[in-house]
């Protein structure tokens, strides 16, 4: 569920949701499968896990919910669609809020979204000192699990054209 929510298999979603499999079950990395369908900007695998009873606030293990996730890899339209089912706009990972990783990663439709149609508030300009408290919380950010998902993504990716490329060589 966790591969065909991130790659948007739609139809694998659900089928796999009317197997029984779990909808809210975490990955390694404490991840459910709304969480990647919102990370990776595949709105209607999301769409079919809310509607299926999908959890919207559960954490991975930085605590990054499905919308700070998208306010993260900046998915607009994934943000209106979370905003909208009533996900909670306050909750923090790593000290951050779902609008502050939207801004500290410059999606500034994001920001103006959430400015417009939320009660959120457009992150402060922070002091050098706590200019540097951020950034040590953002090293410490990139060695835990959550950084890995990049890569994973990455790997994924080789891992799908290689078997490609083998299905090809058999035909």
């Amino acid at each position: 569920l966790h591969v065909a929510s991130e790659r948007g298999f739609l139809n694998i979603v659900v089928l796999l949701m009317l197997s029984g499999t779990e909808i809210d079950k975490k990955n390694m990395y404490g991840a459910t499968a709304l969480i990647l369908a919102a990370q990776y900007g595949n709105m209607e695998c999301a769409k079919a896990l809310v509607n299926r009873g999908a959890e919207l606030d559960i954490g991975d293990m930085d605590e990054a919910t499905a919308f700070i996730a998208a306010c993260y890899a900046g998915e607009l339209e994934v943000v209106k669609y979370l905003v909208s089912a009533g996900c909670n706009l306050k909750k923090k990972s790593l000290r951050m809020t779902g609008i502050e990783w939207a801004s500290e990663n410059d999606h500034e439709d994001v920001v103006k979204f959430l400015q417009e149609n939320t009660k959120l508030r457009s992150p402060r300009k922070k002091s050098s000192e706590s200019e540097s408290d951020e950034k040590s919380a953002r090293s410490m950010a990139a060695m835990r699990p959550s950084a890995i998902f990049k890569t994973f993504k990455g790997g994924l990716e080789k891992m799908s054209k290689k078997m490609e490329e083998n299905r090809k060589e058999k035909e």
